[in-house]
Order: structure tokens, then C-alpha cells, then sequence
């Protein structure tokens, strides 16, 4: 014998493959008297002309950034100039060699940091 939560699984994986949908509204008692008349086919929905006040959820904090804002530059300057460095490194340059020229593009990170991006690559 099947739950009662298995039956309500296989029920809406039925309704959906027939192509519905479920919802949940709030209603007071006079529109679900109205909704339930409407589907049943014994009555029209009433049309308002006010507005529907919509609610949104609750906007979801972004989490804030841990690192200091010079990591937060060294990662984008490595990811602007990650396919440069590929070709360089396939090319036979030493890690030194890119470290000088990477440098040059104002790179603060210790070069342990660079050789730490290059392992990844």
C-alpha cells in the first residue's frame, strides 16, 4: 500500500503530463465561492477593476565577497589574460619569464600566488 505522500507524487505526475499546473492562491470566502461556482460551470468570475497587490519573496542577500579587494583584481587580471599565459607557457616560457611580463600588468600577488594560478592552468 503507498503513502500518502507517494499517492500525491503519482497524482501530480499525472496532472502534469497532462499539461497542468498547480497553484496556490489566498482567497477570502466570498472568491472561493466564486471560483468554486466558475468551475463547476455555474457561474461567472466577478472582474475587478482594482489593482492586485503582487508579493514578491524576500530578496536574497548576496553573499559578500571574503577576499580583499587586491585578490578580488589578481583573479580578474588571471582570468582577462588566462589564454596569454596558456600560449606562453606552451610556447616554453618559464613561470619567471610570465611572472616578469604578468607584472608588468600590475599583478600584487606573491609569485607562490601565480604559480598556484599556472598549476591550475
Amino acid at each position: 500500500m503507498a503513502t500518502n505522500a507517494e499517492r500525491q507524487s503519482a497524482y501530480k505526475a499525472k496532472m502534469r503530463q497532462t499539461g497542468k499546473k498547480q497553484i496556490a492562491i489566498w482567497v477570502d470566502p466570498a472568491q472561493q465561492a466564486a471560483i468554486m461556482a466558475f468551475l463547476a460551470g455555474t457561474g461567472e468570475l466577478p472582474v475587478t477593476t482594482s489593482r492586485l497587490k503582487v508579493v514578491h519573496p524576500p530578496r536574497i542577500k548576496k553573499k559578500r565577497d571574503a577576499r580583499e579587494a587586491w585578490q578580488i583584481k589578481n583573479d580578474e587580471l588571471w582570468e582577462a589574460h588566462r589564454a596569454e599565459i596558456k600560449r606562453r607557457l606552451t610556447a616554453g616560457e618559464k613561470p619567471s619569464e610570465i611572472a616578469a611580463w604578468f607584472n608588468t600588468l600590475r599583478f600584487t600577488g606573491s609569485g607562490a600566488t601565480l604559480n598556484g594560478y599556472i598549476k591550475g592552468i
